[in-house]
């Protein structure tokens, strides 16, 4: 966008106050957007950095009076929150975004909980942008909560219930996404922890699409969601007993899309509590689409277990995104037995799969690294072929398994991409 329009001054020579209206409201509307999409790979730890949407509107209604006039009489430009900016133009935001549906972000910084009071009561009055934004719930269209405690848990504890107390029957009615990240808090019913709480008194119904990081809450965020993602990506300091996600997503009866991603290190930490049977315990009618995106190796298991503990076969649409993990010296012999594991694993999570005689697509990803790794004796496509043989749309990313040979089309397939192959 900005070289577009160096290229319309310099270039054409022409003077940016003359650019029409119709053109300047789209370059606006498009840089706000863009910014968006940069705001969810901002670093929340990084203090010195504003979200990158609030700072986009500021920058561009100071090129000239003419555009700022213009970008002040376009409310989508300022629905975008964030304790992050800068306090002074909160309020800004909040007179210019007129009636339009609002995006908010909290993110409870280390550097904060010196100055958060233990006494709930207190919290909101001594935290300037929650007090502007609370009273406008109504509004909120999104709500995103990072908490990331860097303190001993007696600290952590001080915090939260001033937390909860803050949202405690807050009426958003308009709500239609939320994402929680509450750093370390894997198991949200612990002793002491009233953390779960966060969402029982909230007053959401259009609430639809949730996503929960290093957070399994012992309670349903709404029995409306339909969308859920949990995100686990800080490292254990204790094994926990994976059987608990699975309670945590049948508390969500409605759900028709799901995604798990898994990123800590010590990923062999989740692991179920030996002689659980998970067979048939997860009842959700709605349920189309899943997406999972695991390490290989110690993650079959609840890949399997996720799949039998399904009560209904109705999955339409399937992605399962493996990253190879290896050891920093090459072993030829491990690799083989890494490589004959995998496809023996890879046989078993199809044969799980192949249940959902639903199922109409199916993505599956390995991810590429530096050097060959020991995946690269498989060929996926007769594994899928045997096991999914209802496949309409396939799609293949594994850029270290062997060119796949396709020896005929087989019905009812209708399309097959193959990415980097």
């Amino acid at each position: 966008t900005m070289n577009s329009l160096n290229f319309l001054v310099s270039e054409r020579k022409m003077e940016i106050y003359k650019i029409p209206n119709e053109i300047v409201s789209l370059i606006l509307s498009y840089v706000h957007k863009s910014a968006a999409e940069v705001d969810e790979r901002l670093d929340i730890n990084d203090e010195k950095r504003i979200p990158p949407t609030s700072r986009q509107s500021l920058y561009l209604s100071h090129i000239c009076s003419h555009w700022r006039s213009l970008a002040c009489s376009m409310p989508e430009l300022w629905t975008t929150l964030s304790n992050l900016q800068h306090p002074g133009s909160v309020s800004h935001f909040i007179r210019l975004s007129k009636e339009k549906a609002l995006d908010v972000t909290f993110v409870a910084r280390t550097s904060m909980f010196r100055i958060m009071p233990a006494i709930s009561s207190s919290f909101m009055r001594r935290d300037s942008f929650l007090g502007l934004l609370i009273p406008l719930s109504k509004r909120w269209q999104s709500f995103d909560l990072t908490f990331l405690p860097d303190g001993d848990d007696e600290e952590v504890d001080a915090v939260i219930p001033g937390l909860v107390e803050t949202f405690r029957k807050v009426k958003c009615n308009k709500l239609a996404k939320v994402s929680f990240r509450l750093g370390g808090w894997f198991n949200g019913d612990r002793s002491g922890s009233s953390a779960s709480s966060i969402f029982s008194s909230w007053n959401a119904p259009k609430l639809r699409n949730s996503a929960v990081t290093d957070f399994i809450p012992s309670a349903p965020v709404s029995k409306g969601v339909t969308s859920l993602t949990i995100d686990l990506v800080d490292d254990l300091s204790d094994t926990f007993d994976y059987g608990e996600i699975f309670e945590f997503i049948g508390l969500h009866p409605n759900l028709s899309k799901l995604d798990i991603r898994f990123r800590p290190s010590n990923f062999s930490m989740f692991r179920a509590i030996r002689g659980t049977t998970f067979q048939g315990g997860l009842d959700l009618p709605s349920l189309k689409k899943l997406q999972i995106n695991v390490p290989i190796s110690e993650t079959y298991d609840f890949i399997k277990d996720l799949l039998r503990s399904l009560s209904q076969p109705t999955l339409e649409d399937v992605t399962l995104d493996f990253r190879v993990v290896l050891q920093e010296m090459e072993d030829d012999d491990l690799d083989k037995d890494l490589s004959l594991n995998f496809k023996s694993e890879l046989d078993l999570c199809l044969r799980e799969l192949s249940r959902h005689e639903s199922l109409r697509s199916f993505s599956l990803e390995v991810s590429q690294e530096d050097r060959t790794n020991p995946y690269h004796s498989n060929n996926a496509l007769d594994c899928i072929f045997t096991h999914l043989p209802h496949l309409e749309h396939l799609e293949l990313c594994t850029p270290d398994l062997p060119a796949p040979t396709v020896r005929e089309v087989r019905a009812p397939l209708r399309t097959l991409n193959l990415i980097k192959c």
